[in-house]
């Protein structure tokens, strides 16, 4: 009879099973690194308009008086920011309720500039201000 204590090495079994279980286990995370690379693809684009509508907010709501924040249609940024756009949108809110959108002059306007990147649908960018008389 043989030792078995003095074995060294691996069955032709083991090594076949151990084949098949890392062929199991590598896809799925080959496949998780995969998702991941995709995503972060987005981020450049998304910092950028996040950056453009940033300075638009700052550059539109600066030295201006209450009654010229008024709202503005869809705008092309210059180049090399040429694939971006932005729309501004003001709308008058109550002092109770600054998210809600109301009727006639009251003494707070709620700015959303809205930025989005034209050749990349997902890629689009809200930020809204708000305006005190």
């Amino acid at each position: 009879m043989k030792n078995v204590k003095n074995q060294k090495g691996m069955t032709l079994v083991e090594v076949v099973l151990l084949i098949m279980l890392i062929g199991f286990c590598v896809p799925p995370i080959l496949m998780a690194f995969a998702g991941m690379q995709r995503q972060s693809l987005n981020i450049i684009p998304l910092t950028v308009a996040s950056h453009l509508a940033q300075d638009v907010m700052e550059d539109y709501i600066y030295g201006k008086s209450f009654d010229t924040v008024v709202d503005q249609a869809a705008t092309a940024f210059a180049a090399p920011q040429a694939d971006y756009q932005y729309v501004i949108n003001v709308d008058y809110v109550d002092a109770a309720d600054l998210n809600t959108s109301v009727a006639g002059p009251t003494s707070y306007k709620k700015v959303e500039v809205v930025v989005n990147n034209t050749l990349i649908p997902d890629i689009t960018v809200r930020m809204i201000g708000l305006v005190t008389d």
